[in-house]
């Protein structure tokens, strides 16, 4: 488990935010791990997940995080490339289940992967939904993670799933233009390697992610000498790994498709990228949020304060406490806050 006590894996740059914890809540229960589980959503396409929760017979809150990236690495301990879907050794013994979801046509789910369209907007919800329903789960559902996950949660919350209770979106655009565009000029590197990069994981399973190698690799990261290291990892970083790994082959569908509709078929912000963006869609979403990063491509939607005491206008849910010292300027502006549900952050 990860926190601050002697025997604990210590929380290293990138996942503290640069924040200084106190008063810890304390990890107390064991953790019940789940691979592979099926989510059925509404037309019937299945999508797989890992689930981890607390050992405790009572129904906890839940965190979830949705990709496409490798469910199979989110437990590696370190913040490196694709491992972005939270701190789950920290979470579970708090407390709190995580769920890792994979998204269509990743990682063993079915279906076909669509950039940031529409169906993933509504599988967010089925997932959601699903993870509310579970009976070890108490109805109350949030969502981390950064990047991607930090996309997908703002996607979710676009749809209005009656269960998801809040969001904090780490790292994130809400336009799939601007992130791969930039001041109107296509970021061919970035956006070539990371969809080649995403096409070469998503067709990587159990044996190789899980069994095998990996072990070898799970071995290695938790050393503290080499876990440290990615304190200070940075972009370039990152760059490297993507040309290592996007050199390796992959299904020319859909990932082809997609990469030649973003280099070639959709030069300029049409009705294509329109789908894929996020703003005209988060206007009157009532999630409590809060955002980690703010800038021209951060956006965090929440309901205005409805009165004193309440942070960003959030009713005060039973196991979701809003967040203290909040600051909300308004519907479809960034939100800030100071502290976690849960009071474990100062």
């Amino acid at each position: 488990m990860a926190g601050l006590e002697p025997g604990q894996r210590r929380l290293n740059g990138p996942q503290t935010t640069g924040r200084t914890y106190r008063n810890l809540s304390q990890a107390v229960y064991g953790v019940r791990r789940e691979d592979d589980t099926a989510v059925t959503l509404r037309a019937g396409t299945v999508l797989r997940a890992d689930v981890f929760r607390p050992d405790t017979r009572s129904p906890v809150p839940a965190l979830l995080a949705a990709s496409p990236y490798p469910r199979q690495l989110q437990d590696l301990g370190a913040p490196v490339g694709v491992i972005e879907a939270g701190a789950g050794d920290f979470w579970v013994p708090r407390g709190y289940a995580h769920v890792i979801a994979n998204l269509r046509g990743t990682n063993g789910s079915g279906g076909s992967w669509g950039f940031f369209d529409g169906q993933e907007r509504r599988d967010l919800y089925d997932l959601v939904e699903w993870t509310a329903a579970q009976p070890w789960c108490d109805g109350n559902v949030g969502m981390i993670g950064i990047s991607y996950y930090a996309m997908a949660q703002l996607a979710a919350a676009t749809q209005r799933p009656p269960h998801l209770k809040a969001v904090f979106p780490y790292d994130v655009s809400v336009s799939a233009w601007e992130a791969a565009n930039h001041n109107g000029l296509l970021n061919e590197r970035f956006a070539t390697l990371w969809l080649r990069t995403v096409a070469v994981l998503a067709a990587r399973g159990d044996r190789l992610l899980r069994r095998g190698p990996s072990r070898l690799v799970r071995r290695i990261l938790a050393a503290p000498s080499v876990h440290r290291r990615f304190a200070d990892a940075g972009g370039a970083d990152m760059v490297r790994g993507l040309q290592l790994i996007s050199r390796a082959p992959h299904a020319a569908h859909p990932w082809d498709d997609l990469l030649r509709a973003v280099r070639t078929e959709h030069p300029t912000r049409d009705a294509w990228w329109d789908e894929r963006d996020l703003r005209p869609l988060l206007g009157g979403s009532t999630s409590p949020c809060t955002s980690a990063r703010s800038g021209p491509t951060s956006s965090c939607t929440c309901r205005a304060p409805s009165r004193p005491g309440t942070g960003c206008g959030a009713p005060r849910t039973s196991g979701w406490p809003c967040w203290e010292r909040a600051a909300c300027p308004g519907r479809g502006r960034a939100c800030t806050s100071k502290r976690w549900p849960g009071s474990t952050t100062g």
